[in-house]
């Protein structure tokens, strides 16, 4: 900048000599600051201890070669000339300071001039006086800069680190130094560097792209993160470490909760411990709640420790899991299929549960029964029941995995030769001399009667009932039945040539049926059948039956309880030529021939003095065990060709 002004000079009185000023003493000691530091220039200007000029001269002090971008205190800028202008008495109390421009390190080389001035505007100076300045090289601190969007516990979250040089404006640039240190807390865990221990990582500047946290199993706290970065100054070595302290934000997720569950078992009617159970929650960092249920519940049992919620499921504390128990509803026995469930849920209200069945097998025990019986009377050759009035304790069985019903079962004793007994279904079988047996369900064991076959009088029954539920057998109920059994007429029947039904009573009955074709039943006892002509159906009934067919195709008739005695029938002029029948259907429920079944297994033909034996075995394992009939004066008969030909029923 530049002015015009104007100067006026009055002459004064004096003379002589005027004295002319001394140069200024310059003293430069050299200044050495760190980079982007500030420093005072250490130079003392004074006036020259043999400077005549009185009154003491004015110092005027200009410096040349500071860099135009450091910024200078303590004195004025002259833009002519780019110098900076102070006095000495500033410079020399160290009231000139220079700062540097940022990042700047080196010398910075610098002039000093003197200007030593009189009252008389005579000058004087010390030019060209050198100084230097040192800024020595400091490593800066580096930006980082790291972004995240956070994620689900367990999961890896990516994680953007971005770093940046504090000073790019040297011949020779900073420089990242390697490994930049990331520490993860929490247990957390890094994609990426060299696990050092403590959550702490080495990585190369390469192995930041992609990088990715994961925090430690189950725990969803957000997640600690430091990252330290050192920088190095390559002018002198120097380095600085940058740290840089965040958090990863990290939701939690429920975590299913691990189970344990045991098959189980135990007596009906009882207490069964659930051993075994445990529910746990995987993620231990107290954020999460777990809560346990067990369904498939039926109704009538009993938990030990919970709350019935009513819809066949308990919710049960999970402190009484250790010690849980199962009551069954009253006599239930079978299996039943529990399904404990956990649930863990977080306190974001996120949930998660485990399930899985318990099998639970409750084993039978039979329940003692209630047998009222009273004595029975009825005739020979009907069936006399026993009227047992059997009231089990235990007469369910249609519930869900429940085990059938409780059956029956029977042994009669007292059963002298001539009486047999029978039931509406079942099983009976004749034990052995005085003995017999029954097994079947309550509804068939209160049918359970006694057919006399020729035996009068009175008989004392010996009845031991026991219930049996699957494997378990109750203690016997034992009773006597007293039975009459009043004597029936022998009958004797004649038929007509027409044809008509035929039937004896219980007793030894003669039936001659004449003719036509007629349907002819003995009854009990030894009876004698003479069907006559026609094509006839001949059932002989209980005993030892004699029966003869006739002209025609006739067909003879066997009931279950036909064999039960013993007794052997007798037929007298069997002939396949005339289409005989043997109709044994009723004796071989267990023959399927459309399931493999073979007749040989069922049906034995035995020759012996010229007449042949028809033996059956009900169960198909060829013992052949109960004869049925003697055909009479009949030998040569193929069994094979019986049945093909449809003269064998079965």
């Amino acid at each position: 900048n530049s002015t015009t002004f104007d100067l006026t000079v009055t002459p004064g009185s004096g003379g002589g000599v005027v004295p002319v000023p001394l140069p200024p003493l310059v003293t430069i000691n050299p200044v050495t600051v760190n980079e982007d530091g500030s420093f005072a220039l250490d130079v003392t200007v004074t006036k020259d201890p043999l400077d005549p000029s009185v009154p003491d001269p004015t110092i005027t002090v200009v410096l040349t070669g500071i860099p135009l971008d450091a910024v200078v205190t303590g004195a004025f800028f002259n833009t002519i000339n780019n110098s900076w202008v102070t006095d000495a008495a500033t410079i020399s109390s160290g009231g000139v300071v220079v700062t540097p421009a940022e990042n700047f390190s080196g010398p910075i080389n610098f002039t000093v001039d003197a200007i030593a001035t009189n009252i008389y505007l005579q000058q004087a100076d010390n030019s060209g006086n050198a100084g230097v300045l040192n800024v020595t090289p400091v490593a800066d601190l580096a930006s980082i800069v790291m972004t995240t969007p956070g994620g689900d516990e367990d999961s890896a979250i990516p994680v953007n680190i971005a770093l940046g040089l504090g000073d790019l404006n040297g011949t020779v640039n900073e420089q990242f130094q390697e490994p930049i240190v990331v520490t993860v807390g929490g247990g957390a865990t890094l994609s990426g560097g060299t696990a050092m221990g403590g959550g702490v990582y080495h990585l190369t500047l390469a192995e930041l792209a992609g990088l990715t946290v994961t925090s430690a199993s189950n725990n969803g706290n957000d997640i600690p993160i430091s990252i330290a970065v050192t920088t190095v100054e390559p002018a002198n070595g120097d380095t600085q470490v940058t740290t840089y302290n965040s958090v990863i934000p990290v939701t939690p997720v429920a975590d299913a909760p691990l189970i344990t569950v045991f098959d189980v078992s135990g007596n009906e009617d009882t207490r069964i411990a659930l051993t075994g159970l445990s529910a746990l929650l995987v993620d231990t960092d107290g954020s999460e709640t777990l809560s346990v249920t067990i369904s498939g519940v039926l109704r009538g049992s009993i938990l030990s420790a919970g709350a019935n919620n009513g819809d066949g499921s308990w919710t049960i504390p999970v402190a009484d899991l250790p010690l849980l128990t199962i009551k069954p509803p009253r006599n239930f026995s079978g299996d039943m299929e529990l399904v404990f469930t956990a649930y863990s849920i977080e306190a974001t209200g996120s949930s998660a549960m485990s399930s899985a069945t318990i099998h639970v097998t409750v084993l039978p025990v039979a329940d003692r029964v209630v047998v009222t019986p009273l004595p029975q009377s009825g005739n020979e050759g009907e069936a006399i029941l026993l009227n047992l009035n059997i009231r089990p304790g235990d007469a369910n069985g249609t519930r869900p995995g429940e085990n059938p019903a409780e059956t029956v079962s029977i042994t009669l004793t007292g059963m002298t030769a001539g009486l047999v007994a029978t039931a509406s279904g079942g099983t009976i079988t004749h034990a052995g001399g005085t003995t017999w047996t029954f097994t079947g369900s309550v509804a068939e064991a209160n049918s359970l009667a006694i057919v006399s076959d020729g035996v009068t009088g009175s008989a004392n029954i010996g009845v031991a009932v026991s219930m049996v539920d699957g494997i378990s057998t109750s203690a016997p109920v034992n009773v006597t039945v007293p039975l009459t059994i009043n004597a029936v007429a022998d009958l004797t029947l004649t038929g007509t040539a027409v044809g008509e039904p035929l039937a004896g009573a219980g007793g030894n009955d003669t039936i001659d049926g004449f003719g036509g074709t007629d349907t002819i039943t003995g009854g009990a006892g030894v009876d004698t059948i003479d069907a006559g002509d026609g094509d006839d159906t001949i059932m002989g009934g209980l005993g030892a039956d004699i029966m003869t067919g006739g002209i025609g195709a006739d067909t003879y008739i066997w009931q279950a309880i036909d064999i039960l005695s013993g007794a052997v029938d007798t037929i007298t002029d069997f002939a396949p030529a005339q289409n005989d029948v043997l109709d044994l259907s009723n004796l071989l429920t267990a023959f399927n021939p459309g399931g493999g079944d073979v007749i040989s297994d069922f049906v034995n033909l035995s020759e012996s003095a010229g007449n042949t034996a028809v033996q059956i075995d009900q169960t198909g394992s060829g013992s052949f065990t109960t004869s049925v009939a003697t055909l009479s004066g009949v030998t040569g008969l193929d069994l094979a060709l019986l049945y093909a030909n449809g003269n064998l029923a079965a």
